[in-house]
C-alpha cells in the first residue's frame, strides 16, 4: 500500500532537486558571461571609432551642431559602463567661420584636461573640465593648415583643410586588464 504511493513522491523530490541544481548552476554561469567577454573590446572600440564621424555629420547636417558629438559621448559613457567598460575620450573638432577656424575640444576623460593647440606658431591652451567642451578661434590660418595637439595622453600634429569640418578622436576603453587605446584623425 505505501510502496505504490511513495513512487510519485520520489519523482517529485528528484524533479525538485534537478530544477534547483539547474538554477544554481545557471546563476553561477551567468556571472561568468557578464565579466569574462574581453574578446568584444576590440569590436566595441572599432565601432566607437567608426561612429564618431557619423555623429559629427549628423550634427552638422541638422541644427544640433556639436551637441550631437556631446550627446554621443554621453551615450557611449552610459552604455559602455553597463558592459563594465571604463570609457574615456577626448575629441577635437574644427569648423570654418569665413576665413577663421573655430576649434572645439570635448573632454570625456575622468579629469580636467589642459589641451594646447597650435597653428602657425599661434598657441592656445584650453582647460576643459570632465564631460564638457571648450573652444577657441584661430584667425585666417590658410586653406590647409597644420594643427599641433598636445595633451596628457598624446602629442601629435594633423593636417586639416579650412573649408572642411575635421575631427580628431582619442579613446581609452578598459575592462579588467584589457585596455584599448586608439586615436584617429578624420
Amino acid at each position: 500500500m505505501n510502496a505504490n504511493t511513495m513512487k510519485g513522491q520520489f519523482f517529485l523530490v528528484g524533479a525538485l532537486l534537478l530544477i534547483s541544481a539547474f538554477f544554481i548552476g545557471f546563476a553561477s554561469i551567468r556571472e561568468a558571461f557578464v565579466i569574462v567577454p574581453d574578446r568584444d573590446m576590440s569590436f566595441l572600440s572599432g565601432n566607437v571609432m567608426g561612429e564618431y564621424p557619423n555623429a559629427l555629420n549628423l550634427g552638422l547636417n541638422s541644427t544640433g551642431g556639436l551637441a550631437a558629438l556631446e550627446n554621443f559621448s554621453r551615450f557611449l559613457n552610459a552604455s559602455l559602463s553597463e558592459r563594465y567598460v571604463d570609457f574615456q575620450a577626448l575629441w577635437i573638432e574644427s569648423e570654418n567661420v569665413s576665413s577663421d577656424v573655430n576649434i572645439t575640444v570635448g573632454n570625456w576623460l575622468h579629469a580636467t584636461e589642459s589641451v594646447t593647440l597650435s597653428i602657425g606658431g599661434n598657441d592656445e591652451t584650453l582647460t576643459v573640465a570632465p564631460n564638457a567642451t571648450n573652444y577657441t578661434s584661430f584667425l585666417s590660418p590658410g586653406a590647409s593648415f597644420s594643427l599641433a595637439i598636445n595633451f596628457s595622453q598624446s602629442n601629435l600634429s594633423v593636417q586639416w583643410r579650412r573649408e572642411k569640418a575635421s575631427l580628431y578622436v582619442y579613446t581609452n576603453m578598459s575592462r579588467g586588464g584589457n585596455i584599448i587605446i586608439e586615436e584617429e584623425d578624420y
